[in-house]
């Protein structure tokens, strides 16, 4: 069933049975990941009806065109290239995002995940970010563990992070490609 926790659970320790702690965290982690690839379906099925109802007479409204450039900005598309915007906003392979999750976070049980639902490693060099200074940061340094409120702003974070990021670009390729062909992309 759908049970989104806002936080690490606090008995999801490393002495815990393995087997315990890994379906523990997959139990945790996969109604987020659920969700956040909800998300991304709606605001793909959006971009698709704006982008069908461009000729029309009628068309888009200008608030549907506001929310396709926006849409636009954060997912890093230069120009109004919605071929590209496709290829970026679209779900995430939940085993994908499950094992990222569970390398970059120990399975649940690193400090970054516990004080900060920093699941997925992600780095900032934002200030407006929060973060957590890893212990052994060389010096001189300046990035954080990005850190979240909320394991769904995490999970949240990582979807753009995977959509919008150059090193995933390659992912972003064989995602469009198996869905041109009616296949889904797997982890």
């Amino acid at each position: 069933p759908p049970l989104f926790l806002a936080r690490v659970p606090k008995d999801l320790t490393p002495d815990l049975d393995v087997a315990r702690k890994k379906r523990a965290f997959i139990l945790m982690m996969l109604p987020h990941i659920l969700a956040v690839n909800e998300e991304i379906r709606a605001e793909r099925r959006r971009i698709e009806d704006i982008r069908s109802r461009m000729n029309d007479p009628i068309g888009p409204s200008p608030s549907e065109i506001d929310w396709l450039f926006a849409t636009l900005e954060r997912y890093g598309v230069e120009g109004f290239d919605l071929d590209t915007l496709l290829a970026r906003v679209d779900v995430i392979p939940p085993s994908l995002a499950i094992a990222q999750a569970a390398k970059e976070s120990g399975w649940g049980g690193s400090r970054f995940a516990r004080a900060g639902n920093a699941m997925y490693g992600q780095w900032t060099w934002d200030p407006n970010h929060k973060g957590i200074v890893p212990s052994k940061r060389t010096s001189g340094r300046t990035h954080r563990v990005r850190a979240f409120d909320s394991l769904l702003a995490a999970t949240r974070a990582y979807a753009i992070n995977i959509n919008t990021h150059p090193a995933y670009g390659r992912l972003r390729e064989i995602r469009r490609d198996r869905r041109a062909k009616g296949d889904q992309a797997t982890g």
